[in-house]
């Protein structure tokens, strides 16, 4: 009977031993199955970070890039526009010297017509003389004229 007992006993506990050696085989495999879903997971959303990191650094590229154009770009619009108020500036230097000139013209008009009211026929044959006895002051024989008592000089 203690045998028997012993014998049951000795086979309760294989089988307890079998049982539970599957058992733990069996949470090995689910453990690693999960932790295999875990990892593939946390490797998924790492992946999908430096996929951004990636994106980010070559927009990040290309907007240096884009600033060190823009860069250049306002440098030379710079350059134009102070080559642009030089030359407004020349313009009005221009300006001014056409002013100086056109009111020097009204002068000689104004004297010119006033000359032409008091003699007119007088002022035509001065003018033919004066081409007439043109002086040539040049010396190497080269024609320049010179008038002598010219309204103007």
């Amino acid at each position: 009977m203690l045998s028997k007992i012993y014998k049951e006993n000795k086979d309760i506990k294989k089988k307890i031993k079998f049982i539970s050696e599957n058992e733990r085989k069996e949470n090995i495999i689910i453990a690693s199955e999960l932790n295999d879903i875990i990892v593939d997971e946390i490797n998924s959303d790492i992946s999908i970070l430096f996929k951004n990191e990636k994106k980010l650094e070559t927009e990040s590229n290309k907007l240096q890039s884009l600033i060190k154009q823009h860069s250049k770009d306002v440098l030379q619009w710079n350059d134009l526009t102070k080559m642009l108020d030089n030359s407004l500036k020349e313009l009005g230097d221009v300006q001014n010297w056409v002013d100086l000139i056109e009111r020097d013209m009204k002068i000689i008009t104004s004297t010119l017509e006033f000359k032409c009211q008091a003699e007119p026929t007088q002022l035509a044959e001065n003018a033919i003389l004066r081409f007439d006895t043109a002086k040539y002051d040049d010396q190497e024989g080269n024609p320049t004229p010179t008038y002598k008592n010219h309204p103007l000089e």
